[in-house]
């Protein structure tokens, strides 16, 4: 892990590939306080990731999670 910059992130979006933000809760209040009201909802703890996938672009192979997911998608739509 570690920061690259917009110029590079810019440029990898344009050649399909995804920027995925681990734990972006600790960045975005709105975010921290939707993770707090989850956890409080289903007496769990909850995290969160973020992934920005370009159009016509599969960000991730086909896989399955070891944990429960709750998948919100606030652009674009899925085919």
């Amino acid at each position: 892990g570690g920061r690259a910059s917009s110029k590079v992130v810019d440029a990898l979006l344009d050649k399909g590939w995804t920027a995925q933000a681990f734990a972006p809760q600790h960045h975005v209040t709105a975010l921290a306080h939707l993770c707090g009201d989850l956890e409080q909802t289903f007496s769990s703890l909850v995290g969160s990731s973020a992934y920005l996938t370009p159009a016509k672009s599969q960000g991730l192979a086909p896989h399955h999670d070891d944990v429960e997911v709750l998948i919100l998608q606030t652009q674009g739509s899925k085919s």
